[in-house]
């Protein structure tokens, strides 16, 4: 991996561990949100949603890191390549 692909990798990461950290308080957070409603159909389709959004969006983060890596340490080869 050259130096330039590891630098906007970790440039990038920052943002990523940040949108993983939110789906993770989503997900671990739903029972709270849920428990603001009376309802108990409301409250049940409010915590299931929210636990599948925070595993949705914590998973997709995950993906992007792992895809971001990839693209990094290919980049030299693709550029001995052109050569």
């Amino acid at each position: 991996m050259s130096k330039v692909a590891m630098k906007r990798f970790a440039n990038q990461m920052v943002g990523r561990v940040v949108v993983i950290f939110l789906g993770i308080a989503i997900h671990m957070n739903a029972s709270v949100m849920a428990t603001f409603t009376k309802d108990y159909k409301v409250k049940e389709l409010v915590e299931t949603n929210m636990e599948l959004i925070g595993m949705v969006i914590s998973t997709m983060a995950v993906l992007n890191i792992l895809v971001n890596w990839y693209l990094a340490s290919v980049e030299d080869e693709e550029e001995q390549l052109k050569i």
